[in-house]
């Protein structure tokens, strides 16, 4: 993919975010789901561009990956929700340069993981200038404004299916 590809960034030419494709009910309820309910997957919509994305954000100094994911989901949507830890690794990485009107310029490093909403904590609003939603997989599929998110929620669709059954839309 990268061929012979070597690139070294110092630290003020990059930022790490970290974000979650977030499903509606936790794994150990799926089983209760009424018959032909499909699974649901949060997004967040960015209000002032109307551009649909999946929740990230920039990770804090001292915060793990997951820590991370966790808090940015809860900072953006509103929606407390349990990162699933059992993978080593993300389900995505995205690497490309930060939008031309970001000072200063930089590399984005985003790192998406798999989690659920939290049943356990209240949810809140969503942050300023951002709109939740729910959306079952195709809904999501066509909603998403950039490719590389579809690309991203369906690598986590296909991880889904894996371990819970063939619920829902797998991607074309």
């Amino acid at each position: 993919m990268f061929g012979n590809l070597d690139l070294t960034f110092i630290s003020d030419e990059f930022r790490i975010s970290c974000g979650g494709i977030i499903f509606d009910q936790p794994p150990s309820q799926q089983a209760l789901r009424s018959e032909g309910a499909e699974p649901k997957v949060l997004l967040v919509q960015v209000v002032k561009c109307e551009k649909w994305v999946l929740p990230k954000g920039g990770m804090e100094d001292g915060e793990s990956w997951y820590e991370s994911a966790a808090r940015e989901v809860r900072e953006e949507t509103g929606v407390p929700c349990i990162i699933d830890m059992s993978r080593t690794k993300p389900i995505a990485v995205q690497i490309r340069p930060a939008p031309e009107f970001v000072t200063p310029p930089h590399t984005k490093l985003n790192l998406f993981f798999i989690g659920h909403r939290d049943l356990q904590q209240p949810e809140g609003d969503a942050e300023d200038g951002m709109k939740r939603g729910w959306f079952t997989f195709a809904e999501a599929r066509n909603i998403l404004s950039f490719e590389r998110d579809v690309k991203v929620l369906d690598e986590a669709i296909m991880e889904y299916q894996r371990r819970y059954g063939p619920v829902g839309l797998l991607p074309q």
